[in-house]
């Protein structure tokens, strides 16, 4: 994903880009088998370029809870500088973007593929569940409780601590 920079003027410009994971060198592993939407909106501000953009696809995942497969929604935002100055930034501005890239004065266009990749890769949920009310797998036979019950005994005790189970009656 590139955005032509050599004669942009000052001020905001739109762009939306629809494409595939292979795309932006994004491995098959992260379950992004559908199109990727993305809105940017590019501000130059002198030698600096202000890229904000909006990432919306889906993911094919698998839950952490049943093992089930299902597609999830996913939606994003970037906001990446690139700037044409060697001065660093002060600390405090420096945080409030995704990242800073620095780049060679002499270059043509921006190349957003890196950022967009991270973007989806970091988007992805650390706790993947296919609804928050997943009852999961029963931990004895393996049966998935969102279908069907197990006859399973609901307490098991060590035997190492049935002597204090004993005391308790």
């Amino acid at each position: 994903m590139k955005i032509a920079i050599a004669k942009l003027e000052e001020g905001e410009h739109r762009y939306q880009f629809h494409f595939r994971r292979e795309d932006v060198g994004l491995e098959a592993e992260y379950g992004y088998n559908y199109g990727i939407d993305l809105d940017v909106s590019l501000t130059k501000m002198g030698d600096e370029f202000l890229v904000r953009g909006k990432i919306s696809t889906r993911a094919d995942l698998v839950c952490d809870r049943c093992a089930e497969p299902y597609v999830a929604d996913i939606q994003d935002q970037m906001l990446v500088l690139y700037t044409l100055s060697s001065k660093l930034l002060p600390e405090d501005e420096d945080k409030q973007y995704d990242e800073v890239h620095r780049i060679d004065p002499g270059l043509m266009e921006i190349d957003l593929s890196d950022d967009i990749r991270q973007t989806l890769i970091v988007a992805l949920p650390l706790k993947r569940l296919c609804s928050p009310d997943c009852k999961g797998l029963c931990p004895r036979c393996g049966a998935n409780l969102n279908f069907e019950k197990c006859t399973c005994e609901v307490e098991t005790i060590d035997p190492r601590w049935e002597a204090l189970k004993k005391l308790l009656k």
